[in-house]
């Protein structure tokens, strides 16, 4: 990019100034977008293995979190 932030920015604010936000998100060329004000929410699908808990088969990367309390899931 030649241009500095700054400018960058401005031609954005000229150029998008008056769309919508439905209207902005339609001109984008991207292989995916993401409506970061309407995220879906996930699924967690959490299975106990001992003192770590873990996040397997839910649709989204397997994740672990260390227990740091006993409770009954």
């Amino acid at each position: 990019m030649s241009e500095s932030y700054e400018q960058y920015k401005e031609s954005l604010k000229a150029e998008q100034g008056t769309l919508t936000k439905e209207e902005v998100l339609d001109t984008l060329e991207a292989e995916y977008k993401l409506d970061l004000d309407n995220i879906p929410t996930q699924k967690h699908n959490w299975v106990r293995r001992g003192v770590v808990i873990s996040c397997e088969h839910a649709g989204h990367p397997n994740h672990r979190h260390f227990l740091t309390q006993r409770t009954p899931m």
